[in-house]
């Protein structure tokens, strides 16, 4: 087993993406990176968007294609669940958020909006259509 060594907050988490693939965040640039655990090489999967106020990108969660992610953008004004691919494709919002967002065997996502409710977006198979709905 390989060793990475990187700067992370200390409030970091992961999640395993496959066998061999760690997600973790946010990084040291805030960002969410993968790291392969047979060689220690982190490569950076989400890049924050100064622009839109991205502050840092935090608690990915792998989906069962092991090819995409759920993480919450942490923005000046709100936390924003995002969707996100690996392979670096154009990641979609999901909506404001106040918790983590986290998969569930069905196939959706399940997420607190608005302090009272939990709600559901189908998001597998990925990436077709997302609706969001409450529960």
């Amino acid at each position: 087993m390989a060793t990475a060594d990187t700067a992370a907050p200390a409030d970091s988490n992961g999640t395993w993406a496959s066998a061999d693939v760690i997600l973790f965040g946010p990084d040291s640039t805030g960002g969410v990176s993968e790291v392969r655990v047979e060689r220690g090489a982190i490569r950076p999967i989400t890049r924050r968007d100064r622009s839109a106020g991205d502050l840092r990108h935090v608690g990915p969660v792998s989906l069962p294609d092991g090819r995409h992610l759920v993480y919450v953008v942490d923005r000046k004004e709100a936390r924003v669940a995002v969707l996100g691919s690996v392979d670096g494709t154009k990641a979609r919002p999901l909506g404001v958020v106040q918790s983590r967002v986290l998969p569930t065997a069905s196939g959706h996502v399940v997420f607190v909006r608005e302090g009272r409710r939990a709600c559901t977006c189908g998001v597998i198979p990925v990436p077709v259509s997302v609706t969001v709905s409450p529960t």
